[in-house]
């Protein structure tokens, strides 16, 4: 699986470079060199959001799971005893 390449990367914009390249070869301004071209391009693209999102949703889940524990206890009695200066 690829991974965004950069902190300069956006789900957003790479998004929006695809739907660009989608209207582009659905226009039939392209010929087929540059189909196959843009559509590999694309693929891997989407590839990477894919990967991102995959990654997103496994922080949201951690998040999620870290609500859903109970709070650790803690005994302050135990832990004052424990202290020796």
């Amino acid at each position: 699986m690829s991974t965004p390449p950069d902190n300069s990367w956006h789900y957003e914009t790479a998004i929006r470079d695809i739907e660009i390249t989608i209207r582009r070869i659905e226009s039939g301004e392209l010929d087929l060199e540059d189909v196959v071209e843009q559509f590999q391009a694309a693929s891997q693209t989407l590839q990477t959001c894919r990967t991102f999102l995959q990654q997103k949703q496994a922080q949201v889940d951690l998040v999620i799971e870290q609500l859903s524990d109970p709070p650790q206890s803690l005994d302050v009695e135990e832990d004052e005893d424990e202290i020796e200066f």
